[in-house]
């Protein structure tokens, strides 16, 4: 008995009444009802399903804000004290929360450094066999991270300093015993029995470190558009700028390393390449108005 009348009034009531809900959230429930009137055909229902059109996405509107350098150093900085903290004779203080802040200052280097997406399930987990260090023809390091992401295998080429990294996170699990052969890049140090944390298991996400942190340093604060408020997508978004910024890659080679659509690339990225290319895409402008002022 559903009709296209009631599915446009339906349409119209989702927006009205879920207004700052994002394209992204319309479009699940969407395929939701498409899976369900396919169901209902295969019951032997005899109707045409009404057509349920999306929302336009607008990403470049609803795009999350980049991390400024300067807000990135600090987020390091805050994350190094808690890591750091001291009692008041001077001896350090390393509990739990001083070994998780430790490990999430890897996973904030990780994303600025290889520009994965910010990974929240086991599933998108970085493994270690998705590592490679090789050497190029010239004898130069080269470190490349494997990722399967939204459907799509693709190769994230990782910064040089993101070794430094690795490495001091070897450093960190060798003291308590674990090793390279380790499946996951981030596993749990200790066994929390209280907490239903054991030794070795993988680190799912770092959404509470985050949020800890974000809560501290108040950027968030009165924010509720997506586009003002800083995420850990935001340190991705930093990546991308940086390497268009410095003149690195081509949009094309970003699409690709990045594991995006060029498309994409075009609606969120591309802003960051006219700004530091302005004095050369400006060139010879004002010599040749000369005349005429």
């Amino acid at each position: 008995q559903i009709n296209q009348r009631d599915i446009d009034k339906w349409l119209a009531w989702r927006i009205q009444t879920f207004p700052k809900d994002a394209p992204s959230t319309f479009a699940k429930r969407n395929i939701t009802m498409r899976h369900i009137f396919r169901l209902a055909q295969r019951k032997g229902e005899r109707f045409t399903p009404p057509q349920i059109q999306d929302i336009p996405k607008e990403i470049s509107k609803r795009r999350r804000p980049e991390i400024s350098e300067d807000q990135y150093i600090e987020l390091l900085g805050h994350v190094r004290a808690v890591y750091s903290k001291q009692r008041l004779d001077g001896s350090p203080i390393w509990g739990r929360n001083q070994k998780f802040a430790y490990l999430f200052y890897g996973w904030l280097e990780t994303i600025n450094h290889t520009g994965i997406r910010p990974w929240t399930t086991l599933k998108n987990a970085i493994k270690m066999e998705h590592i490679s260090r090789d050497t190029d023809s010239n004898g130069n390091e080269t470190l490349t991270l494997q990722r399967y992401e939204k459907s799509k295998a693709y190769v994230a080429v990782a910064s040089p300093y993101w070794k430094r990294t690795l490495d001091r996170l070897e450093v960190f699990y060798k003291s308590f015993g674990i090793t390279e052969d380790r499946e996951y890049l981030f596993v749990h140090p200790e066994t929390y029995r209280g907490i239903g944390i054991e030794k070795g298991r993988p680190i799912i996400n770092f959404k509470r470190q985050w949020g800890t942190a974000l809560k501290h340093l108040e950027w968030n604060e009165g924010k509720t558009e997506q586009s003002e408020r800083i995420s850990p997508y935001s340190i991705r978004h930093r990546y991308a700028g940086r390497r268009l910024i410095n003149n690195e890659i081509s949009a094309i080679e970003l699409s690709q390393i990045m594991g995006t659509s060029l498309k994409m690339i075009s609606d969120i990225y591309l802003h960051y390449s006219a700004k530091a290319n302005y004095q050369r895409l400006t060139k010879g402008d004002l010599d040749a108005n000369e005349e005429v002022d």
